[in-house]
């Protein structure tokens, strides 16, 4: 039996739209096939959407949380079973913190801090995790850059894209910019004014990272919200992807330096908290934007 209050009408559980007695603008019901709640606008039902926090609702492919983090050389997946390790990667430069004063005490792993002559970083075992330029992908990384080092036409090694389970061919993304190992593919925006020199890094940059991309680089987006601040700024954008970038046999993911590589020249220099990967998706502003929400809140920044 429908209940009138305030000239609005309840008409509890209901396999349809109800018609009788005539809706009211704020009428709602309870559909019972769908398990949905539906509000009446005045014209038509509408569904009630209920946006849950982003770590109950989001649609990452891939999520390294803080908690996962195992040791210096073991960091466990919350999400997409892909665990980072440390095969044909340089490890003497790892350092592990079990509670992290300028994350909230949460675990990190920092990478080549100890001077300028490192190449410590993680890896993922070989897989599929971007199919090449021609596809989408975004990361956001919850981080905090100590150095540069990669001179100021290019970024440095902190998330990098893996060709052919090689060195040459990775392309790697940063708050400084992007670099593309070998020398013959180019790189996308290369350094960022602001970021792309050890001076700038004098008070470390704490806060959370985003790079997305549509297929063939479209729309790609490097995006910084700096610790205090409560929405990202885009640091640099483009239209396309680097200009030789193959779009295929791309296997493995590293960071805090490019694959299989002893070299010192492009080593990233810093701390990492948690990383959300989002494979063949530009993840949109809503989500990311929760995204935010809760690293914000469970990193303090």
């Amino acid at each position: 039996m429908p209940i009138l209050t305030g000239g609005i009408i309840n008409y509890g559980q209901r396999t349809a739209n109800p018609t009788s007695p005539t809706p009211t603008e704020g009428s709602q019901y309870w559909h019972t096939t769908e398990n949905k709640q539906y509000i009446y606008d005045g014209t038509n039902w509408n569904p009630v959407k209920v946006t849950l926090p982003w770590e109950q609702e989001n649609t990452v492919t891939h999520w390294w949380k803080s908690e996962g983090i195992q040791s210096a050389t073991a960091w466990n997946a919350e999400t997409g079973g892909a665990n980072f390790g440390t095969t044909s990667m340089v490890t003497n430069n790892l350092v592990y913190t079990a509670s992290d004063s300028n994350f909230n005490n949460n675990k990190t792993i920092s990478f080549n801090e100890a001077g300028d002559a490192n190449a410590s970083g993680m890896s993922l075992a070989s897989g599929d995790y971007w199919h090449g330029s021609d596809t989408a992908f975004s990361v956001a990384i919850v981080m905090r850059k100590t150095d540069h080092n990669s001179g100021s036409s290019l970024g440095d090694g902190l998330f990098t894209q893996v060709y052919n389970n090689a060195t040459e061919g990775g392309w790697s993304v940063d708050i400084s910019g992007d670099h593309t190992w070998g020398g013959q593919y180019g790189e996308q925006v290369g350094g960022i004014s602001g970021y792309n020199s050890a001076s700038n890094y004098s008070t470390p940059k704490k806060g959370i990272f985003c790079f997305r991309c549509d297929a063939n680089g479209a729309a790609s987006e490097y995006k910084w919200c700096p610790s205090g601040s409560s929405s990202f700024t885009n640091l640099a954008t483009s239209g396309s992807a680097p200009s030789s970038l193959p779009t295929n046999n791309y296997t493995r993911l590293t960071i805090g330096n490019f694959y299989d590589t002893t070299s010192s020249n492009h080593e990233w220099s810093g701390t990492i908290a948690e990383i959300a990967y989002w494979k063949n998706l530009r993840v949109d502003d809503e989500e990311l934007g929760r995204f935010l929400t809760y690293a914000k809140e469970k990193f303090n920044l």
